[in-house]
């Protein structure tokens, strides 16, 4: 059982979740973006959290909430539910739409920490790579909304919603509220300081090439003009036996190994199974490592028994020892 959540009222947040699988089920239409702002909506008017911004990518989505009751759960249940409901009917799927694991919801103490993390909402389509300017994507973004202080509006959706239920409006409007701390600014001062947050190029690394630098980083010898050298991996460090002086292991030592090259495995020639030593043809040798090398002639044995015995099967021969479709070498 997780810990339980403090829920204090006033406080402001960052929520995130993803899809199920991290699929790509909220890839932007007019349909998804419509439900979205809807039930976006909807919980906030019956949870009474205001809503400071949001992003949206086609498998997650970003949100910063200031929570004024201390309904931040309420908030959190009904959205998820209205729209996984009618995303599932919209893709026509049954099964869990959200991820098995609980929401992510980061406490913002300061102002500094809000404008933070809006830029970083907002602008997730563009530090992913997806599009150049955070205006170009598809799905519902909040930059211009914030930029022209108007709110969003959205309809009914045609699928999932009873359109007979006077409860649901047929039209949701969904305003934005000033960041917490930036209430003294004006609407132009404060749209000039996102934007230009967001606008802030951050240098993004592929993981992969973070993986091949960290993984490239190997020790090289030093140069002969300055007379040391480089120090040896404890990979290439033959142990030594009793009775051997240090650093020997009584037999002839390995040439080291190459960095980053893998010392290769010693390797013998096997003979085939149910066959005498010696006289064998070089195509019937097979290369096996010499571990257990015992384990893997009687799994390959049994093997071979088996598709023998199945293709005698599969042909309406007599399950005899001897037959023409032997595969025993």
């Amino acid at each position: 059982m997780s810990l339980p959540r403090a829920v204090i009222p006033g406080r402001c947040y960052l929520i995130t979740r993803r899809c199920s699988e991290r699929r790509f089920l909220m890839r932007p239409d007019r349909e998804t973006n419509n439900a979205f702002v809807y039930c976006l909506a909807l919980a906030c008017r019956k949870s009474h959290v205001s809503l400071v911004c949001f992003g949206t990518c086609s498998n997650h989505y970003h949100a910063v909430v200031v929570d004024h009751r201390g309904r931040l759960p309420v908030f959190l249940e009904h959205f998820h539910k209205l729209f996984a409901k009618h995303q599932n009917c919209l893709r026509g799927r049954w099964e869990a739409f959200w991820a098995t694991e609980q929401t992510s919801v980061v406490e913002l103490p300061n102002p500094e920490d809000v404008l933070a993390k809006m830029a970083y909402a907002i602008a997730n389509p563009c530090s992913s790579h997806l599009v150049e300017k955070v205006h170009h994507w598809p799905g519902v973004e909040s930059l211009t909304i914030i930029e022209e202080d108007l709110p969003l509006v959205a309809s009914k959706p045609a699928r999932f919603f009873d359109q007979d239920n006077a409860d649901l409006p047929d039209i949701a409007q969904l305003a934005f509220r000033r960041a917490p701390g930036f209430e003294r600014l004006s609407h132009a001062e404060y749209a000039k300081l996102v934007c230009q947050q967001v606008d802030k190029p951050r240098p993004r690394q592929p993981k992969s090439a973070a993986r091949r630098a960290s993984s490239s980083s190997v020790a090289k010898p030093c140069s002969a003009s300055t007379g040391t050298t480089a120090p040896t991996p404890a990979s290439l460090v033959v142990a030594s036996r009793p009775g051997s002086p240090a650093g020997t292991s009584g037999h002839a030592p390995r040439p080291p190994a190459q960095p980053g090259f893998p010392r290769p495995v010693p390797r013998r020639a096997c003979r085939p199974p149910g066959r005498p030593r010696g006289g064998l043809p070089a195509r019937h040798l097979v290369a096996l490592p010499l571990r257990r090398p015992h384990l893997r002639r009687a799994r390959r044995h049994r093997t071979a028994e088996l598709s023998c015995r199945s293709l005698r099967l599969l042909c309406g021969a007599s399950p005899g020892p001897r037959c023409a479709f032997s595969t025993r070498m």
